[in-house]
């Protein structure tokens, strides 16, 4: 069975200070992954192949202190999970939650 990120929920434990600049190393990885334009998938002729994000959704503050986000991963490559995770780890993070709408 294969698995997949498309549409997958994430939750993030981090209590932010300074809100705008705490949230930098994810804007960073956001605007290296993600083609909202479709460039790539322009000169490829499909975003089914492009290696970038499909979607991510604005990070919304939930009880506790946590932060979700929805993020389709769509043809990224696995580089991109792992880049978010370390991204996560300099804004604080100790802990990620990851789910998938099935």
């Amino acid at each position: 069975m294969e698995s997949s990120l498309e549409n997958a929920r994430l939750a993030v434990p981090l209590v932010l200070v300074a809100v705008g600049l705490a949230w930098q190393p994810f804007e960073t990885w956001v605007h290296k992954w993600l083609d909202p334009e479709d460039k790539t998938a322009a000169g490829l002729g499909s975003l089914d192949l492009a290696g970038v994000l499909h979607q991510v959704s604005q990070p919304i503050e939930e009880p506790r202190g946590h932060w979700t986000t929805v993020i389709d991963f769509g043809s990224s490559s696995t580089d991109a999970f792992w880049e978010l995770l370390v991204a996560l780890a300099d804004m604080g993070a100790r802990r990620v939650s990851l789910s998938t709408q099935s």
